[in-house]
């Protein structure tokens, strides 16, 4: 009910801004964006939805939010919500043609009217998350939209790779048997540009002829069934369609269609044999290659690329064959659009904030004005890791003592009600002159766990004191001093709107009154399975010293 209410007051928020604004869903016009990163998320399969599992990922034109539990143990029953923002955000019922649309199609026009490089890359993603469907639903809209049938002076010519780890492939003829067969290279020719040996380069003159070998190629790739996919794909695929003139020089285009592996965590990796657990290594390595190659060009010009700001392109096999489309010093235009997609489920978490810091890393160093900047972005930790790490933490009751504690709730109620008065004999049975039969969580912890009407009932019943607005209100102000708000990225001016800030929701109190009758009672909530655990935990130490 909480993350419900919440979406509709963004979705209300997206809304309003979209009639008062006028929508443009193209880049900004000027030639030297080389890099956009666009955010997707798929719907949740069958099987996710008959496991009861909901979406944690709601996204607006502006934004993307990712819900998520706070991970603290014994705290507040809360849930965190993260901002993404990149060049566009898409949900899971986006159709296809809005994203080619919003994220490829302009981009195409231009390399084709500057005799440029276009590269789509689905990237910085885990396996399982819908990125293969999204690059095959992009690559059929692109080759739709080339100028092949419409002309009988443009010529075209396709080649087809898959790459695992430094081994690269031809997609476009079948396996021979022989062991005299040529093996495929990547080789960069004295200007820089990636040039592959041993790969055939058809000549195609239709738009058909370029989606059968694309389909040909697509269906050849290399797959292994995996924890989260049982047809994940294990190499990184490549499609380069170029077109040139029949008359002279004047069109040269290179367009380059990236389905990379899924990147995998080590979560994933314990259940894979040794085969898989390599091949996961080498994707691993060859994706942590291309980041780094595409950290450092965000960072150069050709105005200052010098000896030392050397860009280590030849990490990889990965990163040879990408060079034209991420070298900034070659003069020719080039535009690179990266898909980074998550699954929407929050067993999928870990992996959606890898992408993000993925992405962000991008998006970021491609927009700042500076390395410290950038490497500032590069530095984030994500809420996972620890956000409760920082000094504010240390204001929130849990580190505090009983005195300071004590000494918050009389300044509340103005020195006319004291601590053990809301405790009573069940949260202070020594006060009381009771024996402690089991196990009693602290102060802080106590009363944080108990409803409004224990609150007002306590402190009527023990302090005689009957001011139950004035007992609500410090109830909502003592929980609020849990829930705070956290910036984990400080993002500058110069980052483009980048946010990574999270903030907090208090969760809705899920209080279920109890129902009498066999197998029937109370539902429990996270507070309830926390604090059962907590007794059973002093229970057993105190069997354990008897």
């Amino acid at each position: 009910q909480t993350i419900a209410r919440h979406q509709a007051s963004l979705a209300a928020e997206a809304d309003a801004d979209l009639a008062n604004t006028a929508h443009s869903a193209d880049l900004p016009d000027d030639s030297s964006h080389r890099l956009s990163v666009h955010f997707r998320t798929r719907p949740l399969s069958i099987h996710e939805e008959k496991l009861g599992l909901f979406q944690t990922l709601f996204c607006t034109r502006n934004a993307t939010q990712l819900y998520y539990p706070s991970f603290r143990v014994l705290v507040d029953s809360s849930v965190d919500v993260q901002q993404f923002a990149f060049d566009a955000n898409y949900p899971g019922d986006a159709p296809n043609e809005l994203v080619y649309a919003q994220s490829v199609q302009r981009q195409l026009h231009e390399a084709i009217q500057h005799s440029g490089i276009l590269t789509v890359m689905c990237s910085l993603t885990p396996t399982g998350s819908g990125k293969t469907y999204t690059m095959f639903s992009v690559a059929e809209q692109l080759v739709n939209d080339l100028p092949l049938d419409d002309s009988d002076t443009i010529q075209a010519t396709i080649s087809i790779i898959e790459i695992q780890g430094d081994t690269i492939r031809d997609l476009s003829v079948i396996p021979s048997k022989s062991k005299t067969s040529l093996q495929c290279r990547v080789m960069l020719d004295d200007a820089g540009v990636p040039v592959l040996v041993n790969v055939q380069q058809h000549a195609v003159t239709t738009r058909e002829e370029v989606l059968d070998l694309f389909h040909t190629g697509f269906e050849s790739r290399s797959t292994r069934s995996t924890l989260k996919n049982a047809a994940s794909s294990r190499s990184h695929f490549i499609c380069t369609i170029r077109l040139t003139s029949t008359e002279d020089d004047s069109l040269n285009v290179t367009i380059k269609l990236v389905d990379l592996a899924g990147s995998e965590t080590g979560s994933d990796k314990k259940d894979h044999d040794a085969v898989r657990l390599k091949e996961s290594i080498a994707i691993n390595k060859s994706l942590m290659s291309l980041k780094d190659c595409i950290r450092k060009s965000a960072s150069t010009t050709s105005a200052t690329a010098t000896s030392s700001g050397h860009i280590p392109f030849r990490s990889s096999k990965l990163t040879m064959v990408l060079k034209d489309s991420l070298d900034p010093t070659s003069s020719q235009f080039s535009s690179t659009v990266v898909f980074a997609l998550a699954a929407p489920t929050i067993a999928d978490v870990p992996h959606t904030f890898n992408t993000y810091r993925y992405a962000l890393a991008l998006k970021s160093l491609n927009q700042a004005d500076d390395d410290g900047a950038a490497m500032d972005i590069l530095q984030h930790k994500s809420a996972i890791a620890g956000i409760a790490t920082g000094p504010s933490e240390k204001s929130t009751p849990m580190a505090w003592s009983r005195l300071k504690l004590d000494r918050w709730i009389n300044t509340q109620f103005e020195n006319q009600l004291e601590l053990y008065h809301l405790l009573g004999p069940k949260g202070d049975p020594l006060h009381y002159g009771r024996p402690a039969v089991e196990f009693v969580l602290p102060p802080w912890k106590f009363i944080y766990e108990m409803t409004a009407q224990e609150w007002v009932a306590n402190a009527k019943t023990y302090g005689k004191y009957n001011d139950e607005a004035t007992v609500t209100a410090a109830r909502d102000k003592y929980r609020k001093l849990f829930i705070k708000e956290r910036a984990t990225v400080a993002a500058g001016d110069g980052l483009g709107g980048v946010a990574g800030k999270v903030t907090s929701l208090a969760l809705e109190e899920d209080v279920v009154p109890a129902v009498s009758g066999a197998g029937e009672g109370k539902r429990l909530t996270r507070a309830d399975i926390a604090m059962a655990k907590a007794r059973a935990k002093g229970a057993a130490l105190r069997a354990a010293k008897a």
